[in-house]
């Protein structure tokens, strides 16, 4: 099996295909989510930018940032394929 890694650069704080999260849940809909600077997914490319499927992430800890009330994700795993989560 051979795997081929492009290079791309990345400029500036934020790049146009960074992955960017929002709440699933009514009452946090209109805060900003962020992940752990710690966290393995701490920035989040996507590798489809063409693409319109969403993508859904899953955290161990979710907390409320002080000072600017956004949500805080730590332990996260990003869950690419959302067409398999599909309720009966």
């Amino acid at each position: 099996m051979c795997v081929k890694f492009e290079q791309i650069t990345l400029r500036g704080p934020s790049s146009p295909i960074e992955l960017m999260f929002s709440s699933l849940c009514r009452s946090a809909h209109l805060k900003q989510v962020n992940i752990d600077g710690t966290s393995v997914n701490c920035v989040a490319l996507d590798q489809e930018p063409h693409s319109s499927t969403s993508r859904l992430i899953v955290a161990a800890n979710v907390g409320i940032a002080h000072r600017s009330g956004n949500i805080m994700a730590r332990c996260v795993i990003i869950i690419v394929d959302d067409k398999k989560l599909k309720c009966p």
